[in-house]
């Protein structure tokens, strides 16, 4: 029997792979890496992730009715395999999930850890969209006292056009997994009225995400 591959919720999944501009603060470093982890779907994010093993370990001692001592190298090990193999979502599902049961049961851990990672994306906009707003204030405010050139805002402006890029990009890729979810519900029968309500606040939560880039877009 195959088990629940919940998505990764750890920070090595935000470690940037390429060398990063050292302008940028911690939040925006994060924020873009947080960036392109959304932008991959939820397969990749199974495939990619370090946890395949909170939602797998929970459902095979449901199963079981005993406790297992697997480690979560084994079951990333499995994840992978599988997520690979899969192609998509929907196919991740119904190739490694036999029964409706099992297979709801593994959305409704995905959408969970999913939502956990867009929360956190969430955090780190707001952060991001603070310090931008306080830096094109201050610098505006250099500029009107003739102590900073037009050049310096210029800067500041295509800094914060650059991280509003790297929301719209999260969103993007948030909504496209939302959009996942959704298919795989509807595939799997899951219309349960806890996978709905999940689903909700993870619509909401990207509303949230859309917002705060347009407020940032309203100030450039």
């Amino acid at each position: 029997m195959a088990f629940a591959l919940g998505l990764s919720a750890c920070e090595a999944t935000y470690q940037a792979s390429a060398p990063v501009d050292s302008s940028l603060s911690a939040a925006e470093i994060d924020l873009r890496a947080r960036s392109a982890a959304m932008q991959k779907t939820v397969t990749e994010a199974i495939v990619l992730g370090g946890v395949a093993g909170l939602a797998a370990r929970l459902l095979l001692e449901a199963s079981s009715n005993r406790v297992v001592n697997v480690g979560y190298g084994g079951f990333f090990t499995f994840g992978a395999g599988a997520g690979a193999l899969a192609g998509t979502y929907v196919a991740h599902l119904q190739n490694n999930f036999s029964s409706q049961e099992t297979q709801i049961a593994a959305l409704r851990a995905d959408i969970a850890a999913n939502a956990s990672e867009t929360r956190a994306t969430l955090q780190v906009m707001r952060v991001v969209v603070a310090n931008q707003m306080q830096e094109l204030r201050l610098v505006q405010q250099a500029v009107n006292a003739g102590t900073a050139d037009s050049a310096a805002l210029a800067q500041e402006i295509a800094q914060a056009r650059a991280n509003l890029a790297e929301m719209d990009s999260a969103a993007d890729g948030a909504t496209g997994r939302f959009n996942e979810f959704t298919d795989a519900r509807m595939a799997t029968g899951g219309g349960s009225s806890s996978i709905e309500s999940e689903l909700t606040q993870l619509s909401r939560q990207i509303e949230q995400m859309r917002k705060i880039a347009k407020n940032l877009a309203g100030q450039l």
